[in-house]
């Protein structure tokens, strides 16, 4: 967001105008994970990015990341991956939850910060996360069975601004 804010001491004609830069994030915040899960990057990619790691606006400190096209958390949760996968034709950052056998889908559990108002369900099933530039929108999820392809009927619960999953005859093994 670019705001303009004018010197009040010109005439209106001549006012110097300055901008200042406003930054917003929305954080997914898993709860309840394995804090010990092994964290792997997969097949590096040329992009980078940079971040100021000074909590001090006025001091920048410039931290480069590499970029991967995926990054696993392995065990997030007892049986259970999250992958995040770099999209770079669609420009965007994508995650999904790999559960092997023995895994427990009602574990999964984030809480969503710093959108202007808590988070909703559309009528299509979709996460929708209000913005002050329009909403963020998680698609429904898609599920399968790995081995078999079979679809399982699994969507979003939202209960404030934790979102968990439903699901309906989920075998675990």
């Amino acid at each position: 967001e670019i705001r303009a804010i004018t010197n009040g001491n010109e005439k209106e004609d001549e006012k110097e105008l300055k901008y200042k830069t406003e930054y917003k994030s929305i954080c997914f915040n898993f709860l309840n994970t394995n804090e010990n899960c092994f964290i792997t990057p997969n097949e590096k990619v040329p992009e980078y990015f940079n971040y100021n790691g000074s909590d001090d606006p006025k001091k920048i400190k410039t931290i480069t990341a590499n970029a991967y096209k995926s990054i696993t958390y392995q065990n997030i949760y007892p049986n259970i991956d999250l992958v995040f996968l770099f999209v770079t034709n669609e420009k965007g950052l994508k995650y999904y939850f790999e559960v092997k056998p023995g895994g427990d889908i009602s574990l999964i559990q984030y809480s969503i910060t710093g959108s202007d108002d808590p988070p909703t369900l559309n009528q299509n099933g979709d996460l929708e996360i209000p913005t002050a530039i329009g909403n963020f929108v998680d698609k429904a999820p898609d599920a399968n069975y790995s081995n078999s392809k079979k679809p399982l009927d699994i969507k979003y619960n939202l209960k404030n601004i934790i979102v968990s999953f439903n699901y309906e005859n989920y075998d675990h093994t």
